[in-house]
Order: C-alpha cells, then sequence, then structure tokens
C-alpha cells in the first residue's frame, strides 16, 4: 500500500457497475480516466464533476463500467499516484435503484457534471 490515508472500502453493493473516484488532479480530462482504467474492463460511461466558472474538475466523479466484475479490478487502483495526486476509488451504488425507497435520491445543488457516453 502507500502512505495516503484512505477509507476503508465500502461494501460491494450487489451487481455494482460503479465506482466513485476521488482525489483527481483539477486539469483531469474523461480521456484520461478511461485510460487510467482501460485494463479494468470496458467503461460505459465516466462522469465528472465541473466546476461551472472554471470549467476544470472538481477532483471527483462516477465510472460506469459494463460488468460488475470491472468494479473490482478498479477498486484496486485505489492510492495510485496520477497527475500529481494520490486517487481515491470506491464502490458507488447505482443511481437507478430499484425498490421502495428510490425516490429519496440525494443531491441538488448548482454544480453539474459533465457526461460522457462513449470515446
Amino acid at each position: 500500500d502507500n502512505d495516503v490515508k484512505q477509507k476503508p472500502l465500502s461494501k460491494k453493493p450487489e451487481g455494482c457497475k460503479d465506482v466513485y473516484i476521488g482525489g483527481l488532479s483539477s486539469s483531469i480530462t474523461q480521456e484520461d480516466v478511461r485510460d487510467l482504467f482501460k485494463d479494468c474492463g470496458e467503461i460505459e460511461e465516466v462522469i465528472l464533476s465541473m466546476d461551472n466558472e472554471t470549467v476544470r474538475c472538481k477532483g471527483f466523479g462516477h465510472i460506469r463500467f459494463k460488468e460488475t466484475e470491472s468494479t473490482d479490478k478498479a477498486v484496486e487502483i485505489r492510492g495510485t499516484f496520477f497527475m500529481g495526486r494520490f486517487i481515491k476509488v470506491d464502490y458507488s451504488a447505482s443511481k437507478k435503484k430499484k425498490g421502495k425507497n428510490s425516490s429519496s435520491a440525494k443531491g441538488g445543488g448548482k454544480s453539474k457534471s459533465k457526461t460522457d457516453k462513449g470515446a
């Protein structure tokens, strides 16, 4: 491992295909993320949280993979030194949950995310 403090890895949700990525450089692009995670499996979508004024990454985002097994490979990258920062990677519950509590979505705020579906 490395000397950077990492939160303990979350329990993987059943069928999880999404990972949270944090500690990112403000100059990172979706192409950089795709390149770093390309060996984990087929990526369906990269979403970086962008600052509306500077149009730079706020330092975090999400990756959706085609297969759930890809997330296991992705979390192994956590703590990697990339573009001058130690990155964080963790399992993320899909926002498209089914069930009783599906309407309890958290969020709001005025930030917008830049989405990339395919390359």
